[in-house]
């Protein structure tokens, strides 16, 4: 993430709010981490939108994005189940 800003941290939310770009990388589970098993989404934001690209060729990802939401969000959510 570069020139992050906006943090939010408790027990349920780790949040930035703004960020110039952000990089999300993995390598394909199971495989060897070598670059070739590299996956990566990159959003770049620009004064006018937020260019987003990608190399993950397995399936079509959804890179539309919306410059009104956080740059980065991992939420946490705990379920109370009731036994009947």
């Amino acid at each position: 993430m570069w020139f992050p800003s906006g943090l939010t941290l408790n027990n349920f939310v780790f949040q930035i709010e703004d960020a110039q770009r952000v990089l999300w990388e993995w390598f394909y589970y199971g495989r060897p981490k070598t670059p070739a098993n590299r996956s990566f989404y990159d959003f770049v934001k620009t004064p006018e939108t937020i260019v987003a690209s990608s190399n993950v060729d397995s399936f079509v990802p959804n890179l539309k994005t919306d410059s009104t939401l956080p740059a980065a969000e991992i939420l946490s959510m705990r379920i109370n189940v009731k036994s009947p």
